[in-house]
């Protein structure tokens, strides 16, 4: 991540013309994490990376001088990506005080909690769907089942862990722990499991 963005930076400051391009099909594979436990130090190691990341290139954000890069593409990285964590940290927790207040329409959050959970939803079953249609990659209902179910329970189960990971990842950066935690990798044979340690 750092490095396209230093490539990026230096294309800039230099005045050289370059295309950051889109390849739908993928030139390698990754392998996702099987439990919760490495999922959590995947994000949590990759919201210390976006904050390193930021902080050693900061000099770009809101600045002309890197155009789209410095004026868009940075300042949207610097607010939504590496804060979205802690506001909606303090939506919830703000939510909780106004409860207590007995300032608190249950109408209006009903309607605002539905609102965000299907737009949530459509937006990656929409994503499914145009992949589907591309590339026809599920040729077994099962998989297409198992994926549709995870769509419907992301915003509810999956979203609030994989933010709180994120959350203790900018407490990490702040007490200055980095590593990356031991990884387990069973590749496509899952009876050999073979441990990595990046």
């Amino acid at each position: 991540m750092e490095l396209v963005v230093r490539m990026r930076r230096y294309m800039e400051e230099q005045k050289l013309p370059y295309k950051v391009g889109f390849v739908s099909d993928p030139l390698c594979w990754t392998e996702v994490p099987e439990s919760g436990e490495i999922l959590k130090r995947q994000r949590n190691r990759w919201m210390r990376g976006t904050i390193e990341t930021l902080q050693l290139h900061k000099t770009m954000n809101f600045n002309p001088k890197y155009g789209f890069l410095g004026m868009v593409s940075f300042p949207f990285w610097s607010i939504f990506e590496k804060n979205a964590p802690l506001i909606e940290l303090i939506g919830v927790l703000y939510t909780f005080v106004l409860i207590l207040k007995g300032d608190f329409s249950a109408l209006y959050f009903i309607g605002l909690f539905t609102l965000i959970y299907v737009f949530s939803v459509m937006l990656s079953s929409l994503s499914i769907f145009f992949e589907e249609l591309a590339f026809n990659r599920y040729k077994h209902k099962g998989g297409l089942r198992k994926l549709i179910i995870t769509i419907l329970k992301e915003p509810l189960l999956i979203h609030p862990r994989l933010m709180w990971w994120c959350i203790q990842g900018h407490w990490n950066f702040i007490k200055g722990k980095g590593g990356w935690g031991e990884m387990v990798r069973t590749g496509f044979a899952r009876s050999t499991n073979r441990r990595v340690k990046p």
